[in-house]
């Protein structure tokens, strides 16, 4: 990345935060920034934080890695040398970035009149190029208004320049545009970039002004509270904090089991007659939420949280080295890594058994019309999660076109099949904290007793035949068309594998596979009517 621009040119006029690094992303990708400041230093050439010698950190961190000269541009000898810094021949040359005003000689046209290629960048407060700050502009857009705590009906300054972070990245991103424009036409360009506009933009990608649109009620102060989901920070027993925030069902359902809360949480999707495998849901219900999770954290300490979490997501996985693997720097990160405990012995604690099938035939009406409906694959746990059961115990009622039993030898009547077929399959494999997946087809099986192997080049599979002590053929349906699958389970009803075609441009090999599941031989069982 950092010679990505090698030999690409760029000049600076510049001062404050938007401008500088809009500049400094180019330079760290390889460009040649040359800053022109008057003579003194510039206007941010003391600005806070400083360091012990009373240097300006601030202004050292975003104008690293650039070149700089100093002018007196008040001269016309001064304004000369500059315009022909920055429009120097070249086809790598004569780009300006700038958010000084774009007027008299520092004007598109006055320095275009030199090079009527030139690429410039100017950056402003307003549309109508009027001054504004990142602070003015955050209060516009009325970020500070929703980010306090809403007890005085105050806004809060936010410290972070938000606005000139992103118009500096835009930029950036507008130089490299313009500059391929350029490139591929012979012609300049003069953008002008609204410090308001970047912030307004940003809001309506992020939904607020759509929100606002739709007539949507005033969106009020929610203090730490993180917007439309959970999280939040809360104080442990020893005087820390910790920010614990939950985004995805699963994230949730872990968070609930490792903290115990699980029973009390479910209590309060009740009273509130929410479901909070939704997002939405856990947000409108934060504050009750919260007092949970904060009595909780309130009796540990931060090390005795973080252990609760370690425990609750450990993951279990092995690590070889291929032929052209790094061997030195495999042992560096296991010298880093390693125990200062050597001895033989190793205390561990009982692996939790797998979870029963649980299934509920008074919610089967509600199973199969949820079913039908699915638009994605992960969308089903949370549907078996909201009913109270789980995945096996799902497919051992909901019947067929939904579900259907297979006999244990399916497995590796499929696993010849597809490589006969050449197929193109996902594997899905792993244990409660490592998942791994296999893309593409297989081509060499090896039994060995009860192991059927693949050993392929790129795929190592192991499995106990005789450990399988259900299949099922599945079919959620999704907005890409079916998702046809093979599922694996021990006697314990723990998850073994999952098999899918795999559906791609060019090689689309879900009908076929959805063919060769329709033909594996099914295993009579009784599914309620």
């Amino acid at each position: 990345m950092n010679r990505l621009l090698e030999g690409l040119r760029i000049v600076e006029s510049v001062a404050f935060v938007a401008a500088p690094l809009g500049g400094l992303t180019l330079s760290q990708m390889g460009a040649d920034v040359i800053r022109i400041d008057p003579i003194g230093g510039g206007l941010d050439s003391q600005r806070w934080p400083l360091s012990e010698s009373g240097k300006s950190l601030y202004w050292a961190g975003l104008n690293k890695s650039k070149r700089s000269i100093c002018i007196d541009l008040r001269r016309p000898e001064g304004q000369a040398l500059a315009r022909d810094i920055i429009t120097a021949p070249g086809e790598d040359a004569g780009i300006l970035l700038s958010n000084f005003p774009a007027r008299g000689w520092l004007s598109y046209d006055e320095l275009a009149l030199a090079r009527d290629d030139l690429i410039m960048v100017n950056i402003v407060g307003n549309r109508d190029g009027s001054t504004a700050l990142d602070y003015t502009v955050n209060c516009a857009v009325g970020l500070p208004q929703i980010t306090g705590g809403g007890h005085d009906n105050a806004p809060v300054n936010h410290v972070l320049p938000a606005w000139d972070i992103s118009a500096g990245l835009t930029a950036a991103v507008a130089i490299l545009a313009a500059e391929r424009h350029r490139r591929l036409t012979g012609e300049g360009q003069y953008v002008r970039l609204s410090l308001v506009d970047v912030a307004l933009a940003m809001g309506g990608h992020l939904g607020f002004i759509a929100e606002a649109d739709h007539g949507r009620s005033q969106r009020r102060a929610h203090g730490n509270h993180l917007f439309g989901a959970f999280g939040r920070d809360f104080p442990t027993i020893d005087g820390r904090r910790i920010m614990i925030v939950a985004i995805s069902p699963r994230q949730w359902r872990n968070l609930c089991e490792a903290t115990g809360l699980a029973e009390k949480m479910a209590l309060l999707e009740q009273v509130f007659e929410a479901d909070f495998d939704r997002e939405g849901d856990r947000f409108e219900a934060r504050d009750a939420i919260a007092s949970l999770i904060e009595t909780w954290c309130e009796t540990r300490s931060l090390v005795q949280i973080a252990e609760v979490f370690d425990a609750a997501g450990g993951a279990v996985h092995k690590i070889f080295l291929r032929d052209g693997s790094d061997v030195a720097a495999f042992d560096r990160a296991k010298a880093g890594l390693m125990l200062e405990d050597q001895s033989p012995t190793l205390d561990v604690v009982p692996r939790e058994p797998d979870e029963v099938p649980k299934s509920d035939l008074s919610k089967l009406d509600i199973l199969r019309k949820e079913w039908a409906r699915l638009t994605d694959t992960h969308q089903f746990l949370r549907l078996t999660s909201k009913l109270k059961m789980n995945r096996l115990g799902a497919y051992r009622i909901a019947g067929e076109p939904f579900a259907r039993a297979l006999q244990p030898s399916a497995v590796d009547a499929m696993l010849h099949q597809v490589v006969a077929q050449e197929l193109e399959i996902m594997v899905f494999t792993g244990n409660r904290g490592c998942i791994q997946i296999h893309s593409g087809p297989i081509t060499t099986l090896k039994s060995m007793g009860p192991w059927q192997n693949v050993l392929d080049p790129r795929f190592n599979l192991h499995l106990r035949l005789d450990h399988i002590a259900e299949v099922w053929a599945v079919d959620k349906p999704t907005q890409r068309g079916p998702a046809v699958s093979v599922e694996a389970f021990n006697k314990d009803g723990g998850l073994i594998l999952q098999v899918f075609g795999v559906g791609k441009e060019g090689r689309d090999c879900r009908p076929a596979w959805g063919k060769l599941v329709a033909g594996l031989e099914s295993l009579n069982v009784e599914v309620p009517a």
